[in-house]
């Protein structure tokens, strides 16, 4: 038996409002498994709710949610169920910013105790219980929207700002029993968290004339 057939039938759903960027639609044609792209000129909070009920009326076993910008380490859908256990949530966080346009670090949090979030330090690994993270990279089984239901609100982004759907749903897995369990080995590529100054590394660049 395959170790893709093995792990169960797992749906890979997208949500964009217009467009998939290049090296996403590469990602999904190499990762072999079937494809759901919701798109759509509705809020992320509408698209994510429409993901989530495809999922429910499919046959599949596993949803991994995969936002249009980013782009898992090879293997991370295999990692992910086969770590996976009762009551856990696992996911492959993506690379954020936090407080400046270089403070890039893992989109996984721990709450504090005065409700905010903080971030995990640059350089972490292995897999660590989290409080928060973004959505894409997630893996759920079908159990997790049987307990917490398929809405989802608006809430604190963990970075002092008020514009995400994913704080707000993770609270409502935590408070029906779920672990999230991220995946620090497994960071995936954001696409637009990759301002052209941190690709530069030689110092001494001549503009092109």
């Amino acid at each position: 038996m395959s170790l893709k057939s093995s792990v169960g039938s797992v749906l890979v759903s997208v949500i964009t409002r217009q467009t998939i960027d290049g090296p996403v639609v590469r990602w999904l044609l190499d990762c072999g498994r079937p494809v759901d792209i919701v798109c759509g000129h509705h809020s992320v909070i509408r698209n994510r709710i429409v993901q989530v009920e495809r999922f429910i009326k499919s046959a599949h076993d596993w949803l991994f949610v995969l936002d249009c910008d980013t782009v898992p380490v090879s293997g991370t859908i295999e990692a992910l169920v086969a770590a996976s256990g009762p009551n856990e949530i696992h996911i492959a966080p993506s690379w954020m910013f936090f407080t400046n346009p270089t403070d890039v670090l893992p989109m996984a949090v721990r709450r504090n105790a005065n409700g905010t979030y903080s971030p995990f330090a640059a350089g972490t690994t292995g897999i660590h219980e989290v409080d928060g993270a973004g959505m894409s990279g997630a893996l759920f089984s079908r159990d997790v929207f049987q307990k917490v239901g398929t809405t989802f609100s608006e809430g604190p982004d963990g970075r002092g700002g008020w514009t995400t759907e994913d704080f707000p749903f993770w609270e409502r897995c935590q408070a029906a029993g779920w672990r999230i369990m991220a995946h620090f080995d497994l960071i995936a590529d954001h696409i637009k968290t990759v301002p052209l100054g941190l690709l530069v590394r030689n110092e001494d660049v001549t503009e092109a004339r």
